[in-house]
């Protein structure tokens, strides 16, 4: 079922910066995730990846 990522931000108690009506339908890592999914950011050494995803939305640690 796709939640909006305003629904996930307020889920995660998380800060969205971005439009709050984009429709998520899937997870996947960050290199092989596509439109319509949402993947993150755990660690530094990955923020590169930040250029070239096709996430719709990227959940990054306050430490990244």
């Amino acid at each position: 079922m796709p939640k909006s990522l305003g629904e996930i931000a307020e889920w995660v108690k998380g800060e969205l910066q971005g439009d709050p009506s984009i429709q998520i339908k899937g997870i996947a890592g960050i290199e092989d995730a596509k439109v319509g999914d949402l993947t993150f950011v755990a660690h530094p050494k990955y923020a590169g990846f930040l250029k070239t995803t096709s996430a719709s939305a990227v959940i990054i640690g306050a430490e990244t």
